[in-house]
């Protein structure tokens, strides 16, 4: 399975000691959130955060470090506000969410709770001409996380005039996220805390409640880099990708979402740097920008990328990593990588967990629709949970190095024996095959839901 073994195990308790007894990591996050207040697409603050990347890529020795360039139709936030009409006249605090387009509504408020497919089926003659308001949760019993935008858009399809997103959490935080895929969006959306949220339906407790949303908003071509730095390897011909998102909303620095997840990919292309010898196969670093409204960067990476996708033995994505919950290894529908995982992390002597699970909502997303055999380390113990990403609280005090200092040992450690496997099962899918990965996992009525269903709809 692995050249040269004795070679690999001592690279191996090298990276460990080295990322454990340095604060690199956690020191680079911190310097990180420092640039900007905060690092969303297109903004002055991504720049800067792009120039301290790049620096970090050169100053660690990888290959070919540059930014590719590209141009995105960006959004960015002015002001919104929220008024109730009737019963009894207030404004309530509330945030534009990305992609909302500008402009004024007024509508009767309908609850639709956690906006379940139950909830939407038996209120769905009431939906027309409402403004649609759900909360963040998916319940245990959906047995599924349900996105944002998939219950944006059902309102949508049903009729909505609007759309009023919940964080079912406490703490007088709204919950920020992109409506859509790097489009404006059809309808205002707006994102208020529990309290507020709460506060409305106590307003209408024995008649309707009428409300008036105005957001204004800027939409426009904005520019955004992609950044990126490699490691050659012994192996010519094919190549690893790893990636995470470098952006963050516009509301907090962004050191979980997705801070923490960059620097813990960068710590690990630190310690790999420095043994050269010990890569096999190739490993490119990407920082995608663009995530968070749509998973632009991703997308562009593949389409500037198109005549090299058929070198790329895998896409490994952490978005994630560095956080309080521990990772496992989510394969994205190539299920003949589930065991030779499995035995890497059994060699590593780490009860990280390896299964099958396929996510929609991350930058591995784009390769998997290209057929690129792609995996994630991602929270695999619990159902997922937003945590205090996507709001404002969003900042180092959340960081810990010794999850910053797991992570990236586990990033590494397991990035170093996949450049040294010596028969990699997995291939490229075929555009029929990857339609065939989406159905069996059963995410086609959601694609088809949120508009980005990537095959023709006469099949």
């Amino acid at each position: 399975m692995i050249n040269d073994r004795q070679a690999i195990l001592a690279a191996d308790k090298e990276i460990i000691g080295e990322i454990w007894i340095s604060t690199t990591v956690y020191d680079n996050l911190v310097t990180l959130c420092e640039v900007a207040d905060h690092r969303f697409t297109g903004s002055e603050g991504e720049r800067r955060a792009r120039d301290f990347l790049l620096a970090l890529m050169r100053q660690y020795g990888l290959h070919q470090v540059h930014a590719e360039h590209f141009e995105f139709q960006g959004w960015q936030r002015n002001s919104a506000s929220l008024e109730v009409v009737s019963p009894t006249p207030r404004h309530f605090d509330c945030l534009a969410l990305p992609g909302s387009p500008s402009g004024a509504i007024e509508g009767e408020l309908l609850n639709l709770g956690h906006g379940t497919p139950g909830d939407y089926a038996c209120l769905a003659g009431r939906i027309a001409d409402r403004i649609v308001m759900v909360t963040n949760k998916s319940p245990v019993y959906i047995r599924r996380r349900m996105h944002r935008v998939e219950k944006y858009m059902q309102a949508v399809r049903a009729g909505a005039a609007g759309f009023i997103w919940v964080r079912d959490e406490g703490g007088h935080l709204p919950e920020t996220g992109s409506l859509g895929w790097g489009q404006t969006a059809p309808v205002p959306g707006i994102a208020v805390s529990r309290e507020v949220a709460r506060a409305l339906l106590r307003t209408g407790k024995d008649e309707p409640v009428r409300l008036r949303i105005r957001a204004e908003n800027t939409v426009g071509r904005m520019p955004s880099s992609n950044l990126v730095g490699e490691i050659p390897g012994r192996v010519k011909g094919r190549v690893i990708i790893v990636g995470a998102h470098y952006d963050s909303h516009d509301i907090s620095p962004g050191a979980m979402d997705n801070g923490a997840g960059t620097l813990v990919m960068l710590e690990a292309a630190r310690v790999l740097a420095r043994h050269p010898e010990a890569i096999g196969v190739g490993v490119r670093f990407v920082c995608f920008a663009g995530e968070e409204m749509g998973l632009i960067g991703s997308h562009q990476y593949v389409d500037t990328h198109r005549d090299e996708l058929n070198t790329m033995a895998l896409m490994l994505n952490l978005d994630g990593a560095g956080r309080e919950s521990e990772l496992g290894v989510a394969v994205q529908g190539w299920v003949d990588l589930v065991l030779p995982l499995r035995g890497m992390v059994k060699d590593m002597r780490d009860p990280v967990p390896v299964d099958n699970y396929v996510a929609l909502y991350s930058d591995m997303y784009p390769f998997v629709e290209e057929g690129v055999p792609s995996a994630a380390l991602l929270p695999m113990g619990q159902m997922p949970v937003r945590g205090w990403s996507h709001t404002a609280a969003d900042t180092l005090d959340k960081a810990s190095i010794r999850h910053l200092r797991r992570d990236a040992i586990l990033a590494a450690r397991l990035l170093l024996r996949i450049s040294n496997t010596t028969e990699w099962p997995a291939r490229r899918k075929s555009p029929a095959e990857v339609k065939v990965l989406l159905e069996d996992a059963g995410l086609r009525k959601i694609l088809e839901t949120e508009g980005r269903w990537p095959f023709p709809s006469r099949d």
